[in-house]
């Protein structure tokens, strides 16, 4: 009768096999599939026996057909992979052949495995099926425990103390990811945690795609949950910490639809003053019983899709769902007391970091050079601590230190100038006394490089101060600095330099500072830049500075572009390249008939106007009141109709919008119309014709969830 039932259930999967193939099998927790799983018996070399078992995997991988590959181990792991079969089923068996080593053949048939090697060394292979089962399956809580999520065979849990309670609550007692991740409502720190799950059946997919989700110890440290039955460890796979360790023990992994258990000992990382990582979070995992990892250090952390990207002391459970319908049942944790103890050298408090920053101060005045950035740099941004840090670096500076030591604090004035929170002001005005009060041109020009960092108007304004000074050193080096800017804006102070300086070696970095502003600027109106172009040109001491300026010009297609490039072509040396640029130039204004920015995503403004109705700009967030899109037209331009095509986009039109209109792109007219924009079409009518270069639509009105997206814009 069990051979009967046996054979009944082969043709069934025979038939779903030879119906939609293997690949087209869904992920399943009820496999029909009678030969996958372990058999374990005695592998016999020779006169040595030993204790072995072996994995029947299912696999579809895509460069192959369905098939088993039957991976044989020594039972104690000690011998590694002895030999790997491969094989198809037919009738109600597999036979086996080994794909490197022809000598070996085998079968898989009536709950048992032999395989054989003849020749010179021969060796066979005997195991029957076997279901393991992990030592800590249905565990009951400790005393004391947090019960996340209840398990009782046979009655349904619930997902009171989980944040998502759109997954599947099934008969069984467990859940089944779906509808996203899952964060728990409570939060520990150390603890020692019980986890079971269980993956599907998903013989047709591989890699991280079979039966992929994770345990998130604080939602930022990963155990990984992935079908790996039958494969090498890799930090990628079941049981491993995502990209720090793999498991130290091989195939520890249970088969597919089986349920498994990782219990775990997670200590989290211990932070000093200003958040710093002091010890690492620390884990020990058994996984089905068999401890595959012990207290390892989580160094790369977060690890990645984790709910947040900085480290805590406190977290919840986080459960991901990776796209795969893996199961869960009976998690709960205890909460355990974090015994290790912090360095001695540890800073913890305000006091001790700016003793440490005083203690570096003075070993810099006796070795002239510190390493800051590994001891105590990560606190500079601390709003209690920002400005008593920038006090001690200025005091060291007018102190009289020597310069290979300043310039070292000159490094990290750099980094106080990055930060988001820094005053600027007060900024600004220590390094401009520090200058004033020091005796250092290689300080002072060093400083000036610091104030560069700011890229304010204040900033460039204390740096233009400096232009008339005399010594030509320190005003070739305000050029370079000049020339470093992070923005365009300080373009207007080296055409100065250039117009008024006499100095050849200052003109020309002017001259050079001007151009690497603008290549890296493009962003900035073509007609602004030609402007400074041509005052370049107009200030040019070299036919080389002259061709440097022609050939960035096609670079800007504009009607101003043009006219400076026919005006150099009255330059008999310099006629023949600016007739080949002003003919590049004219043919880009006709191919580009617009040129536009937008206050959101304006690296993707030109596929408004592509003629490609199939790509679109947008705001790449909800629209809401503010958001404009501007258009420059090349030159001035009769226009009385402007029309937005919104489709395919469907509801993303704008809501509401005013219009504007320019003619340098500085000063705005209006709004020169508003109303409603429509679905599928808006067209703007204006009522009579106007003349302008520039048109500035602002979106006035909000949808929550919709874009605002322009797939075409048409002028008439």
């Amino acid at each position: 009768m069990k051979r009967y039932i046996k054979n009944i259930m082969f043709l069934s999967f025979l038939l779903s096999f030879q119906k939609v193939g293997a690949y087209g099998l869904q992920p399943t927790f009820t496999p029909v599939d009678p030969f996958y799983g372990d058999y374990v018996g005695v592998m016999q070399i020779g006169d040595v026996e030993f204790a072995s078992r072996a994995m029947v995997v299912p696999e579809k991988h895509q460069d192959r057909e369905f098939h088993y590959r039957v991976q044989i181990i020594e039972s104690d792991g000690k011998r590694g992979t002895i030999v790997e079969l491969f094989g198809k089923p037919e009738n109600d068996s597999v036979t086996l052949v080994g794909e490197r080593d022809g000598r070996w053949t085998g079968l898989i048939k009536d709950g048992v495995v032999f395989a054989e090697r003849k020749g010179d060394r021969p060796a066979t292979f005997h195991g029957k099926f076997t279901r393991r089962k992990s030592p800590t399956e249905r565990l009951s809580p400790a005393k004391g425990a947090t019960v996340l999520l209840p398990y009782k065979p046979g009655v349904k849990t619930n997902l009171d103390k989980w944040q998502n309670n759109k997954w599947k609550l099934l008969d069984d007692g467990s859940v089944e990811v779906a509808n996203g991740g899952n964060v728990s409502l409570c939060e520990f720190g150390a603890v020692k945690m019980h986890v079971e799950f269980a993956v599907p059946y998903k013989c047709y997919d591989f890699g991280q795609g079979r039966g992929n989700s994770g345990v998130y110890l604080l939602g930022r440290y990963e155990v990984q949950v992935l079908d790996t039955y039958g494969y090498n460890t890799n930090p990628g796979n079941c049981g491993g910490i995502y990209e720090n360790a793999p498991a130290s023990v091989e195939h520890v992994c249970f088969p597919p639809a089986y349920w498994q258990t990782y219990d775990i000992t997670f200590y989290p990382a211990k932070f000093g003053y200003a958040g710093k990582r002091i010890l690492p979070a620390k884990i020990t995992v058994l996984h089905n019983g068999t401890k595959i990892h012990e207290d390892v250090d989580i160094k790369k952390a977060p690890t990645p899709s984790s709910i947040a990207s900085d480290e805590v002391p406190q977290g919840p459970l986080h459960l991901q769902d990776h796209g795969n319908p893996v199961r869960y049942r009976n998690i709960w944790y205890v909460p355990i007391q974090d015994a290790r103890a912090m360095p001695k050298n540890a800073i913890l408090t305000k006091a001790e970091y700016l003793d440490a920053i005083d203690g570096l101060l003075i070993e810099m005045q006796e070795k002239h050079a510190v390493d800051f950035a590994s001891s105590v740099r990560y606190a500079y941004g601390h709003k209690e601590i920002s400005d008593e840090v920038q006090n001690r670096f200025i005091t060291f500076l007018r102190s009289d230190a020597k310069d290979e030591a300043k310039l070292s604090i000159c490094a990290e004035m750099d980094e106080i100038a990055r930060l988001a929170n820094v005053d600027k002001r007060s900024l600004i005005s220590d390094i401009q006394r520090t200058i004033d009060v020091i005796n250092s041109p290689a300080i002072e020009c060093r400083l000036l490089r610091t104030l560069a960092k700011l890229g304010d108007k204040k900033a460039l304004s204390a740096v233009g101060a400096y232009l008339g000074e005399s010594n030509p050193d320190t005003m070739y080096e305000v050029v370079e600095v000049l020339g470093d800017w992070p923005d365009i804006s300080a373009v207007e102070l080296l055409l100065s330099v250039m117009k008024s300086n006499t100095d050849s070696r200052c003109r020309g970095a002017s001259f050079e500072g001007m151009l690497k502003l603008v290549r890296l600027h493009s962003d900035v109106w073509h007609a602004e830049i030609v402007r400074y172009l041509k005052v370049a040109y107009e200030l040019s001491s070299t036919n080389a500075q002259c061709k440097a300026v022609l050939k960035l010009l096609p670079n800007y297609p504009c009607v101003e572009a043009m006219e400076l490039g026919e005006l150099m072509a009255k330059d008999h040396e310099l006629a023949l390249e600016a007739e080949v640029v002003v003919a590049a130039i004219r043919s880009s204004i006709l191919k580009q008939k617009f040129i536009a920015r937008a206050s959101h995503n304006n690296n993707n403004v030109k596929s408004a106007f592509d003629e490609d109705k199939n790509s679109r700009w947008d705001t790449g967030t909800p629209m809401k009141p503010g958001m404009w899109f501007m258009l420059d037209l090349g030159s001035q331009t009769n226009f009385q109709k402007l029309t937005c095509d919104h489709n395919p986009s469907g509801d993303d039109y704008f809501r509401d919008y005013e219009i504007y209109l320019s003619d340098d792109g500085n000063n705005w007219k209006g709004p020169v119309a508003t109303g409603q924009g429509s679905k599928a079409t808006t067209t703007i009518d204006l009522g009579r014709k106007v003349t302008a270069r520039y048109i500035k639509i602002v979106q006035t009105g909000s949808a929550e969830g919709n874009f605002w997206s322009i797939h075409d814009i048409v002028i008439e």
